[in-house]
């Protein structure tokens, strides 16, 4: 296979797998979809809006799925779709304290005839998400087939699920994927060729326009990398050409303004993000010229410091502190791991419970390969994971929130998607054959068990929607009503693609950047 065709080979499979994702997806099945459309429809109709409602043709309107979110036995043929009169209607939004860069490409794709809105908003996306996934599975595959196949373990059933659809998530996931990998396949002083700084640059904005967390995340990332590599964030500036750099700070710039005049407690907290990423970088880089023991010192005192920080941060939400609420929320953080990687739906399609074991166990076998090559990336990668949980403690907190359970894992999968790639971004080669050959069997492991975890959330999924999770495990008996086509065919496609797409990563040719023992960051 040649480096020209692979593009678009890869490019092939991984916009089938996304097409697949959103014929199995009733309309309405997805959580606050109709909420995200109807926002996206009104910016670009400029439709007037008194708290949320909004005057919009009815062909904005969704199945109400509430006959059936929320409860795993009540199959989807219960919701009846809405038949179009022609006249305007009154819908209700919930996402107006979202930033516009998330909606305003989605609405756009709304005002195309032929479809209902809502299949053009999940086209639209599954376009975006096909781009960047293409991208980063390409660039991973030039690193290491380990890396390659980390991505596929990376992007759990609960990712992708969500690209295709016309929820603001979607660029996020997306492009916090091809961020992770481009910044985790780019060198220290080496120079960034022209269509990864363009892809640095579109992964940055399309994470940062498109939810309120979204700079928050992008900080990290970049920061994490730059810890994992022994690098300089402002190297990197330098490197970037002033094309992408002009475009990812204009998209930084837009989403501080948005944020400084937001109402939204949580979403003026992306101000803070870039401060906090500089003063961060100071404190790394003066860190270095401190002794090892007082070091150690500096991170206890940082560490106590942020632990008694925090409360005082979250007391500040309406209600002060709430010992019990705080509890609860810390106490769901299990739960939002494993919506992560596969609760689909409103959390009411759960994944089988021994895919979501195949999954840990490449974990497992990630972070072994961790500690035998490379333990910065498992230190990295926990970092990261702990500091996605923290987050979500705060954001639901100062979110007034008192249900306990506002945060859902799929708002951590930015950030998540990067912990298995840290964990096997080491180059295998120069440290022996014996880790060699156990990087190829990894390798394998993670590319059979990442595309066999998203077929079977795939047919649990469409199952659950079809009968309910009580009903037959016949396939062709799960059709309903709302989706344009039978299940059948979409699960079909989408398992000869995802097989097709791992053979695609085992077969290729051996990367040369899995022969170099130059990265400083297992130096």
């Amino acid at each position: 296979m040649s480096d020209r065709h692979l593009p678009w080979l890869v490019a092939a499979l991984v916009g089938g797998m996304l097409l697949s994702w959103l014929l199995i997806v009733p309309p309405g099945a997805q959580p606050d979809e109709h909420s995200h459309l109807v926002r996206s429809g009104a910016l670009v109709l400029r439709a007037d809006g008194d708290d949320g409602f909004y005057l919009l043709p009815d062909r904005y309107l969704m199945t109400d799925p509430g006959c059936y979110a929320f409860d795993p036995f009540a199959p989807a043929t219960c919701a009846e779709p809405p038949a179009p009169t022609g006249d305007d209607v009154v819908v209700l939004t919930r996402a107006d304290d979202y930033p516009l860069g998330g909606h305003l490409l989605t609405g756009a794709a709304t005002l195309l005839p032929g479809l209902d809105p809502v299949w053009w908003a999940r086209l639209v996306t599954a376009a975006v998400a096909t781009v960047f996934v293409t991208a980063a599975v390409v660039l991973a595959l030039r690193r290491s087939r380990l890396l390659a196949g980390a991505l596929l373990v990376a992007l759990t059933p609960m990712a992708w699920s969500s690209l295709p659809s016309a929820n603001p998530s979607t660029y996020a996931i997306a492009g916090a994927a091809a961020l992770w990998v481009a910044l985790l396949t780019t060198a220290p002083r080496e120079r960034i060729t022209p269509w990864v700084a363009w892809l640095i640059a579109a992964g940055w904005t399309s994470l940062v326009v498109s939810r309120r967390d979204g700079l928050v995340w992008a900080c990290i990332i970049v920061f994490a990398v730059a810890v994992y590599r022994r690098s300089e964030l402002l190297d990197l500036g330098r490197r970037l050409l002033i094309g992408p750099l002009a475009v990812a700070g204009t998209a930084t710039a837009s989403t501080l303004v948005w944020g400084l005049t937001s109402d939204s407690r949580t979403s003026q907290l992306v101000v803070v993000a870039p401060i906090a990423l500089a003063l961060a970088e100071l404190v790394r880089q003066r860190s270095g010229a401190i002794p090892p023991e007082a070091r150690w010192w500096m991170v206890g005192i940082g560490a106590a410091t942020a632990l008694v920080a925090w409360p005082l941060v979250v007391s500040t939400r309406g209600g002060g502190w709430d010992t019990d609420l705080t509890v609860a929320i810390i106490n769901q953080t299990d739960d939002n791991l494993v919506e992560a990687i596969g609760r689909l739906g409103w959390l009411d399609a759960p994944i089988p419970a021994f895919a979501v074991y195949a999954w840990l166990l490449v974990i497992g076998g990630a972070i072994a390969y961790a500690l035998i090559t490379d333990q910065r990336g498992l230190v990295v990668a926990g970092s990261v994971v702990a500091v996605a949980a923290v987050s979500s403690w705060t954001f639901e907190l100062l979110q007034d929130n008192d249900s306990g359970t506002y945060w859902q894992g799929r708002y951590s999968l930015p950030l998540l998607i990067g912990a298995p790639l840290l964990l096997v971004a080491a180059p295998s080669d120069a440290r022996g054959p014996t880790i060699a050959r156990f990087a190829r069997q990894l390798a394998v492991w993670a590319a059979v068990t990442g595309v066999a975890v998203v077929n079977l959330g795939a047919w649990a999924a469409a199952r659950r929607w079809g009968v309910g999770l009580d009903g037959s495990y016949l396939p062709w008996r799960w059709d309903t009503a709302l989706q344009p086509v039978a299940p059948l065919l979409p699960l079909v496609v989408l398992a000869a693609c995802s097989v097709a797409l791992a053979v695609v990563i085992l077969v290729s040719p051996q990367s040369a950047g899995e022969d170099r023992a130059d990265d400083p960051a297992v130096a």
